[in-house]
């Protein structure tokens, strides 16, 4: 199940790649931008996860598949993080829930650089991607831009071999 942006369909279970641009495909450079993290930092993506293999993942602390998602994500992370994963959130949070963002992401162990904006669906960087739903993700060659996995692809327990292949891969290449 996934949280779409449908306001008659809050729950749709469909393909991940609904609304997802035709061009954001495994194989393909992600579109590169520039925005505002949580402490006002500016993070340039995918320029500063340069020898990284980084998820880029749109999710919000308002969507259940979201949530039931994060302790799988947190675990990765945890896990592979040392060996040169990172992740960069882009969180869907309107007014009201992006007051209570920081502890939702402390209880679930979410330690790692979030884009937030307040705007929601009408965020820039969603925009950009054309993200219709969420959890929608992205495992992204941070040297090159390439894509390296999506949706599907690397969700649930598809997550973690796809991370240690892309990492393996990483290796390989320096």
């Amino acid at each position: 199940m996934l949280c779409t942006l449908l306001p008659l369909m809050p729950l749709l279970g469909v393909g991940h790649t609904l609304g997802i641009r035709s061009d954001l495909t495994t194989g393909h450079k992600v579109i590169a931008f520039t925005a505002k993290d949580r402490a006002g930092k500016t993070v340039h993506f995918p320029g500063d996860f340069k020898g990284r293999v980084v998820l880029l993942d749109f999710w919000s602390t308002q969507c259940g598949p979201c949530m039931a998602e994060a302790p799988n994500i947190v675990k990765v992370y945890r896990g592979q993080h040392a060996k040169g994963f990172d992740i960069l959130g882009i969180s869907l949070n309107d007014k009201q829930s992006i007051k209570t963002l920081s502890a939702e992401m402390k209880t679930k162990g979410i330690v790692w650089d979030q884009i937030t904006d307040d705007k929601y669906w009408d965020s820039p960087v969603v925009k950009l991607y054309q993200v219709e739903q969420i959890p929608q993700a992205f495992l992204v060659d941070g040297s090159t831009g390439k894509i390296l996995g999506q949706g599907e692809e690397i969700l649930g327990p598809h997550l973690l071999p796809a991370v240690q292949k892309a990492l393996r891969s990483h290796r390989a290449k320096a």
